[in-house]
């Protein structure tokens, strides 16, 4: 079947794009939700009974990236349990957290 009308074909090809573009919108969505929470920093400190040690192997870099974490981000947030959530869908490849993140929580890690 073919649409002999210009104007009607026209907009029949913009509604299918923007059916398209929904339907793209709501699978990130539904991607996003079945996402592994990330738990909090907070409860990994917990644990540690000398926290005097912690912080002078913590540098003042990577107290600050943790504390950036713990602020949040545009594109992250902390939900009511203390679980880092995403705020929106995020791109693959885009940076959520501070370079050096991952050091920081190494040497947390290593002190349990």
């Amino acid at each position: 079947m073919k649409i002999e009308d210009p104007v009607l074909r026209y907009q029949v090809s913009i509604l299918l794009g923007e059916v398209k573009g929904l339907r793209n919108q709501l699978n990130i969505a539904r991607d996003v939700n079945n996402l592994p929470m990330i738990s909090t920093i907070v409860s990994s400190l917990d644990g540690i009974e000398n926290s005097s040690n912690l912080a002078t192997e913590l540098d003042n870099y990577d107290q600050e990236v943790i504390e950036k974490l713990l602020q949040g981000s545009p594109n992250t947030k902390f939900d009511s349990d203390g679980a880092l959530v995403a705020s929106f869908p995020i791109r693959k490849g885009a940076r959520i957290s501070s370079p050096g993140l991952k050091d920081a929580l190494e040497k947390i890690i290593k002190r349990r």
